[in-house]
């Protein structure tokens, strides 16, 4: 039996693609979509999802590096706010 390369390759990504949508949607049912921050989070995610799943000769690291940045920096801001939110009782 041999392996075709290609096809495995192929069902890795889509298996990675999947995982990396399902997270994304999970996230999009937990935020609040009528806050200015949370929508620009979810649209750094899906900037990320769509940097990270495009032909190599069209990937920019540095770029999905600034955008993971971003998403680091904006998701602690937002889970500050409502930490500090949830302990006030507001």
């Amino acid at each position: 039996m041999f392996i075709n390369l290609n096809q495995a390759k192929e069902e890795v990504i889509l298996t990675k693609f999947e995982r990396a949508y399902l997270t994304e949607t999970k996230i999009n049912l937990l935020i609040n979509p009528r806050e200015k921050d949370h929508i620009q989070l979810t649209k750094l995610i899906r900037s990320a999802i769509e940097e990270i799943f495009k032909e190599k000769a069209e990937k920019d690291s540095k770029r999905l590096i600034e955008i993971r940045d971003s998403i680091i920096s904006l998701s602690q801001d937002i889970l500050k706010r409502e930490w500090e939110r949830v302990k006030t009782g507001k």
